[in-house]
């Protein structure tokens, strides 16, 4: 069974998250919450999922989310 990654706390308290990229390649990104880490991580699995499987959706959603801001 496949080990899934999620987020983990590092020693200044912010959150790390690691992913493989479309291409293979380890990518690794910080966040100051979990929640944040936790949501952003599985929007990222899903982008490299939708481009591995060649759909457009991802690239719409990328170039949708970049035009928000998210308060909280």
């Amino acid at each position: 069974m496949a080990r899934t990654s999620k987020p983990r706390k590092l020693e200044n308290g912010r959150w790390n998250i690691r992913w493989l990229d479309e291409n293979g390649i380890r990518q690794s990104q910080c966040y100051s919450s979990y929640k944040e880490a936790d949501t952003s991580l599985t929007q990222k699995k899903f982008e490299v999922s939708q481009i591995k499987m060649d759909c457009p959706i991802a690239f719409m959603v990328k170039r949708l989310s970049m035009n928000f801001v998210i308060t909280g």
